[in-house]
């Protein structure tokens, strides 16, 4: 199995080396304030630079504003610009950060986004990472080791985690024997803080059978900025009236640190960190991250799991391994059952190696990675590849049954069987064809599927003709030949034994 060296040089993904769509959608979201003129404004600046560029084929504009029901979908009033590259381009990835670039950088009221639609669905290209720990410090330690591992590696890009930075959080401590000498609570202390009231309903009038609420609504101080502000604020003392003191003189602050959000599962704070692999070939940038968190000295009590796509391939390739050992002990079986013996469906199995070889050197020619559809198709080939052993090999036993020896029936059966093993394959081949030679989005799992089907029935097919009868003429002489000794040995009569 000298095939499978070749492994490292294909790759190994999860749906296959799907072919980059060259699309992009960008949407503009207008300024505070902004007219429907300036906005139309903007977005001819812009359409009109992109519709200069001879790699764009297709400009797609839709303008939306408040009373299209449509609007919603892009946050109110905006536009969907949606482009369509020339499929023949082979510097995408660069246009693509050049235009981004632009409409990001661009000095207009309005603001301008890369909209990438396609992370709605499954990602085929992540290695993502997910961290559980009971200390909440620990856990960002090491999200942040592995974060700057990930970012280091030259096959991945968008390092990134799910921990938010922390931010800075004071906290009020007040005196309860303090405030009571000036008759305060806490209570009325945080009113006095709060920056929004409720307004007082001086009285009601009637109008055309409606009731109104008459309020007076006063001016209010703008709210403290920051820290230094808010101590400065003036505190009305119930016990002096018309005394006030500064926040500061009621309470002692201490600073400390906080998170908007914190993620916990079984009673563990938990993060993901995450990254996207630029190559084909996930394995590769999946193992040089596992060796380096393996090097890392992570901080203690923190936990390690794998997620996204690499948790899916290992469970998926796992799960289809398990499918083609079956499928081989059901057909040995049933091989067994109708042959009445073992030898010849053992022969007959030889021929599923082959089929490995064929696969493998097809996929490495077409530039295809070890995918769920190469295996997939190599499920496929254990029932496939097997019919061409079964024909030749039953035609050898039927003609030693007629009396032929076997080198003579090995003989007969391969230019008996040759033609119309050669025409099933043939045919089989010529009908996956459309399916190798698929590309684009339609090819995700038709084309890995087809490459492994033709290369496999095409190496199994030649080499079938050739070792399957070999492989049958030596067991049949070392099991056969002894089976017979036995039944011939069964036959004699015992040494000193009289029949009478």
């Amino acid at each position: 199995m000298g095939c499978l060296l070749l492994t490292p040089l294909i790759g190994i993904s999860f749906l296959g080396s799907e072919e980059e769509e060259k699309v992009m959608y960008l949407t503009y979201s207008p300024g505070t304030g902004e007219l429907m003129e300036d906005t139309l404004e903007n977005i001819a600046v812009v359409e009109d630079e992109l519709l200069k560029r001879k790699d764009i084929d297709i400009v797609q504009l839709s303008v939306n504003d408040s009373a299209d029901p449509t609007a919603a979908m892009m946050g109110g009033d905006g536009a969907l610009m949606y482009l369509i590259f020339d499929p023949d381009m082979e510097d995408f990835p660069e246009v693509r950060d050049e235009i981004k670039e632009y409409v990001t950088t661009i000095d207009q009221s309005g603001e301008w986004i890369s909209q990438d639609f396609s992370s709605m669905a499954m990602a085929t290209n992540e290695v993502s990472y997910t961290f559980y720990s009971e200390d909440l410090d620990s856990l960002n330690k090491g999200v942040s080791m592995v974060e700057d591992v990930m970012n280091e590696n030259d096959r991945l890009e968008d390092g990134s985690s799910s921990t938010e930075d922390a931010f800075v959080e004071h906290v009020l401590k007040i005196d309860q024997d303090e405030l009571l000498q000036y008759r305060l609570t806490t209570g009325q202390i945080v009113g006095m803080l709060s920056t929004t009231s409720t307004p007082d309903v001086v009285t009601t009038v009637e109008k055309d059978g409606e009731t109104l609420d008459v309020i007076v609504q006063q001016e209010q101080e703008a709210a403290p900025t920051s820290i230094d502000e808010l101590l400065e604020m003036s505190i009305a003392i119930p016990a002096a009236p018309g005394t006030t003191l500064p926040l500061s003189d009621l309470v002692t602050v201490e600073e400390d640190t906080t998170l908007n959000t914190l993620s916990r599962s079984n009673n563990e704070y938990y993060a993901t960190v995450s990254g996207t692999i630029l190559d084909d070939d996930i394995s590769i940038a999946t193992s040089e991250v596992d060796a380096a968190i393996e090097d890392l000295e992570l901080p203690e009590g923190v936990e390690i799991g794998v997620a996204s796509v690499a948790a899916d391939m290992t469970e998926t390739f796992t799960q289809l391994g398990v499918a083609m050992l079956a499928a081989i002990a059901i057909v040995y079986f049933i091989l067994v059952v109708t042959f009445s013996e073992g030898v010849a469906p053992f022969a007959i199995l030889f021929s599923l190696p082959f089929a490995v070889i064929g696969s493998l050197v097809g996929l490495l020619i077409a530039g295809e990675t070890i995918s769920v559809s190469v295996m997939m198709g190599l499920l496929m080939l254990i029932g496939i590849v097997v019919t061409n052993a079964i024909v030749l090999v039953d035609r050898i036993i039927r003609m030693e049954r007629d009396g032929l020896t076997m080198r003579n029936a090995i003989l007969e059966a391969g230019a008996t069987r040759l033609r119309p093993i050669l025409m099933t394959a043939l045919a089989t081949i010529g009908a996956l064809i459309p399916l190798a030679i698929g590309s684009g989005a339609g090819g995700l799992v038709s084309k890995g599927l087809g490459i492994t089907v033709i290369g496999g029935l095409a190496s199994s097919t030649i080499l079938t003709l050739i070792i399957v009868p070999l492989v049958y003429e030596v067991l049949s002489k070392l099991f056969k030949k002894n089976r017979k000794d036995i039944q011939e040995n069964l036959k004699k009569p015992l040494i000193g034994y009289t029949s009478y």
